[in-house]
């Protein structure tokens, strides 16, 4: 039976006393290339994106009788994992855009790396970045874009999303329209050091190696939770009105390190423990179950009401 969600003045809550509580179009990529000819004249063209479909039920990225066109997918590529089918990367890895089809698995071993540049789907398929000690996997993005998905998502072990060195390009990352109840989500260990703009869920579930949001800044309207003992490490600037949450299981936490203010979303503990080293500011208001709230900081926090003002 689901828990009774109580406010937070009741027997169950701890309260501080320094809290106060109230109740994208596709891209056109242009390469140059130098001519063979005396003077080396460079030009530039608009390349056609072509789509390759993995052709075998497991195997690898880099081997190219393994796609349609019997050619390794580029950036200027948009590929197809279709239904059921596992491909695997085992270096580096680049296309335009993906697109995983129901319990289809593309997968980023460890060490490897995959770059995509344009709006990618994850229709009930997966991403794995299954990296290992000393070697993630990585998922470069590399221009502005969204991926979009339902009922799966990015599963992260070791994993990594960032960016390239010379851009600060924005991941959003958000429910695919149309039918079908359940969001896709981002879950695992690991790092997320690109811009996100989360409207889906972002969930840290490895009871052994924390999620980490590091890096560029967070926003959106979705949800950052902890649960199955995951701990959600937080180390970077987050804005918005999404939800933090702690569920199944009272080893979960979320452990905030970085002063947040101005935000809206609700704080949700069913269970475990949210620790907050700096001052954390949301007008959203406060929902607990058996969960703990703790400020180990003494700057004044608040939740259910705007931050101070000049905060």
């Amino acid at each position: 039976m689901r828990a009774r969600r109580t406010p937070m003045s009741v027997r169950h809550a701890r309260v501080p006393a320094t809290m106060t509580l109230v109740a994208a179009p596709r891209l056109t990529i242009v390469k140059r290339r130098a001519a063979a000819a005396l003077g080396c004249l460079t030009f530039a063209s608009a390349a056609v994106a072509q789509t390759l479909q993995f052709q075998v039920a497991d195997g690898a990225w880099h081997e190219k009788e393994n796609w349609s066109t019997q050619r390794v997918p580029d950036l200027e590529d948009d590929v197809i994992i279709p239904v059921g089918a596992t491909c695997r990367i085992w270096d580096v890895a680049e296309c335009r855009s993906f697109d995983v089809r129901n319990s289809g698995v593309l997968r980023v071993e460890a060490g490897a790396s995959l770059t995509i540049h344009a709006d990618s789907l994850l229709i009930i398929g997966t991403l794995q970045l299954a990296g290992a000690p000393g070697a993630p996997a990585t998922l470069i993005i590399a221009e502005d874009l969204t991926i979009s998905g339902k009922a799966t998502g990015i599963e992260m072990s070791y994993g990594r999303i960032t960016r390239p060195p010379d851009r600060d390009p924005i991941l959003s990352f958000v429910r695919a329209p149309g039918p079908g109840p359940t969001p896709p989500r981002i879950y695992g260990d690991g790092e997320i050091r690109v811009r996100l703009d989360n409207h889906a869920w972002v969930w840290a579930t490895d009871a052994q190696r924390p999620l980490v949001l590091a890096g560029k800044p967070k926003s959106g309207s979705g949800e950052w939770q902890a649960r199955d003992g995951g701990m959600l490490l937080v180390k970077c600037d987050v804005t918005g009105e999404a939800d933090w949450r702690i569920h199944q299981g009272d080893a979960s936490r979320i452990w905030v390190r970085r002063a947040l203010s101005n935000l809206t979303g609700r704080i949700e503990l069913l269970t475990g423990t949210m620790l907050i080293d700096q001052q954390f500011c949301t007008s959203g208001p406060l929902l607990a179950g058996a969960g703990v709230l703790r400020f180990r900081s003494r700057e004044i926090s608040s939740v259910g009401q705007p931050c101070p003002p000049g905060e």
